[in-house]
């Protein structure tokens, strides 16, 4: 036989797996595409008919600001979520060349629900690499159906990007265990990068950075890597450990002098933790229970004994102590962290999203294992596991507008004269004002915001600042939503009342998620009375 013949032969020979193997590709790249086109979808869908409430408000006018104000602020409490800040401010400034100088509620959201859906593909290499790629698709399916990653990850905040790069780092610290040859450096330099970019977008990365240390820790404690992996493992990770330090020293710098104010957050309980486990539920106890029964199988996989495991690729048990890790660190520090005296007000359902990626491919990977011995089974759960978890879209669709300064603000620009004052008595209404009633909010308004560098806050909102006000405007609309209120709202009130003022026109908007928002024209007697709006009406 000669050379040529024989090349004709082993080309005839592999070409059946050649085209099995490109099928296998054309299949897994439209899973992907799907995925991402439906998490796009579910984002997009309602995104322009619903108001920006109090957090994005925020977002977008800080990201609007010019840079040197952007920065000042950036260097203060308000350091959290910065990387984010950035970049939306790079995007609102694009729309602006672009001639889009007020872009409407989905263009601001578009960088985040961009982000969700590269997280819910990164959650599925993530879920492929551990268990395979059947595992992979039903974990991405379940995160993005998942309630907790619908209410955080299509608002105009950091959650999604945070969330995506920290993906990134969890698929590259799994390659590193996995890697035996001279790639393992760059994977941890772009490791030690993805997860500084990580803390950049969120400040609580550092409970997840510290459960990949704990992961690791518990990979060799357990035996589910071997020491003489672990030694190999321990230059990439002195690399991806000084990349990450060197990158996050100037964040570090900026808390530590500043910190950062979240005493808002409650001290958790018991109704936190079951408020927050009813949310990764979706409120629907069905799902609830697939959950339990997945996580339970999951649990399992890592006392079975190893049979045909790929040598180069973490071993099934390895991988279950990965995601028990993943999800059992950040969610016992935060709580823990979180009580007195420490007091550090961490613990709540919107940070916890970073461990809902864990739960849903554990979840998954139990849900499979059943396939060793009932294939049609695990095949039937499989598919009621997405289909009970797609229960949670519509709940998210119910609950996704929070508060809606939009018909609020409309509604004050339709009844604002010349001369009229505005007064803001809660977080978000300088915010909302400015974005969608530009100009209606003097500079020195009690309850405005100062951006100014050197000099930035809520200019105060009580009953003294309002009298001040007061003396050069007769007419004066008080406004507040239900995110971050004013203590002085009923003082502020009393005042008006007392010194000759009455409320002639009204509105509450239809209660949001977060609560209403709530505008009373107050006018002095004498002034004329407008029309009083029954509430939610426009």
């Amino acid at each position: 036989m000669n050379e040529a013949m024989a090349v004709s032969i082993g080309r005839a020979a592999s070409a059946p797996l050649i085209r099995t193997w490109e099928a296998g590709r054309r299949i897994e790249s439209a899973a992907i595409a799907a995925l991402a086109a439906t998490t796009l979808a579910i984002g997009l869908y309602r995104s322009n008919s619903t108001s920006l409430w109090t957090d994005e408000l925020f977002s977008v006018t800080l990201a609007n600001k010019p840079l040197p104000i952007l920065m000042r602020q950036l260097w203060s409490e308000n350091a959290n979520m910065s990387f984010y800040y950035v970049i939306l401010g790079g995007w609102l400034n694009f729309l602006n060349h672009l001639g889009v100088t007020h872009p409407s509620e989905w263009l601001i959201r578009l960088p985040s629900i961009v982000f969700a859906a590269a997280a819910v593909v990164a959650a599925y290499f993530v879920g492929k690499r551990i268990f395979g790629a059947v595992v992979g698709l039903v974990g991405a399916a379940l995160l993005l159906l998942n309630y907790v990653f619908l209410m955080e990850v299509a608002q105009a905040r950091a959650y999604s990007l945070q969330l995506f790069l920290q993906l990134i780092g969890w698929y590259l610290f799994i390659r590193i265990l996995e890697d035996r040859d001279k790639n393992a450096g760059r994977l941890a330099v772009a490791f030690g990068a993805a997860m500084a970019l990580a803390l950049y977008a969120d400040l609580f990365t550092a409970l997840v950075i510290l459960a990949q240390l704990a992961a690791f820790i518990a990979l060799v404690a357990t035996g589910s890597i071997s020491r003489a992996r672990a030694r190999e493992a321990f230059r990439p990770a002195l690399i991806a450990a000084l990349t990450l330090i060197l990158a996050a020293v100037p964040l570090a710098l900026d808390v530590v002098t500043h910190r950062v104010a979240n005493d808002w957050i409650a001290i958790p309980g018991l109704r936190e933790v079951l408020t927050f486990a009813g949310a990764v539920a979706g409120a629907n106890p069905g799902f609830g229970i697939v959950l339990i029964v997945g996580g339970a199988l999951g649990l399992g996989i890592a006392l079975r004994r190893p049979e045909g495991e790929a040598p180069d690729r973490m071993s099934q048990r390895a991988s279950v102590v990965l995601l028990i890790t993943w999800t059992a660190v950040p969610f016992i520090l935060s709580l823990g962290l979180s009580q007195r005296p420490l007091g550090m007000h961490l613990f709540l359902t919107r940070y916890l999203i970073v461990i809902v990626p864990a739960i849903c491919i554990l979840c998954a990977a139990g849900l499979y294992s059943l396939s060793r011995s009932h294939l049609n089974l695990a095949r039937v759960v499989l598919v009621a596991s997405v289909v009970l978890a797609a229960t949670a879209v519509p709940t998210y669709y119910s609950r996704v507008q929070r508060e809606d300064f939009r018909t609020a603000s409309a509604w004050l620009t339709q009844q604002y004269k010349a001369g009229d004052g505005v007064a803001c008595a809660s977080l978000g209404c300088a915010f909302g004002l400015e974005y969608y009633a530009p100009d209606k909010l003097e500079i020195g308004a009690p309850g405005n915001y100062v951006w100014a560098a050197g000099d930035f806050g809520h200019v105060a909102v009580d009953p003294l600042t309002l009298a001040e006000y007061a003396q050069t405007h007769s007419r004066i609309f008080f406004v507040y939503g239900t995110a971050g209120q004013s203590a002085f709202i009923g003082p502020d009130e009393e005042w008006l009342q007392d010194d000759g003022y009455q409320v002639v026109a009204s509105i509450e908007t239809v209660p949001g998620s977060a609560g209403p928002v709530t505008v009373r024209l107050w006018s002095r007697l004498g002034n004329g009375v407008g029309e009083n709006l029954m509430p939610g009406s426009i």
